[in-house]
């Protein structure tokens, strides 16, 4: 699908960040939004825009069946529910992780950087075998 964002407004539910975005489908067709994407926050009013949309119908408190609008944006499949990391931000905080245990590891030595990164390389190489 593609349209043009008409408004913007980040919000939170719970813990979580999410973004209410009311999207101009054209032929005077206008269509309201949930969006938990990270990457959502980037999007601008105005902005054209391509995605894709899912559709959830549940019962309000009044027993009256509504549906709930979810935009996924390009890139977003690769990302878990809630917040999940992307592959690449999983391997940056395995990578940091290592980094911390070849500095705990080597405390209270005379190590230099080299010995440490090459620790935590050493580290993160086990952590990512399978």
């Amino acid at each position: 699908m593609k349209g043009k964002i008409k408004t913007i407004v980040a919000k939170k539910y719970k813990d979580r960040d999410f973004f209410e975005i009311v999207v101009d489908l054209g032929d005077d067709k206008s269509r309201k939004y949930s969006c938990w994407q990270n990457h959502a926050k980037d999007l601008k009013e105005g902005q054209e825009i391509e995605f894709t949309e899912e559709a959830k119908e549940y019962t309000d408190n009044e027993g009256m069946t509504r549906t709930n609008w979810k935009m996924i944006l390009p890139g977003g499949a690769e990302r878990k529910p809630w917040g999940g990391k992307s592959p690449e931000e999983q391997k940056k905080i395995s990578k940091m992780a290592a980094l911390k245990a070849a500095v705990d590891f080597l405390k209270g030595g005379e190590a230099s950087l080299e010995t440490v990164l090459t620790v935590a390389d050493d580290f993160h190489a086990w952590i990512e075998k399978k």
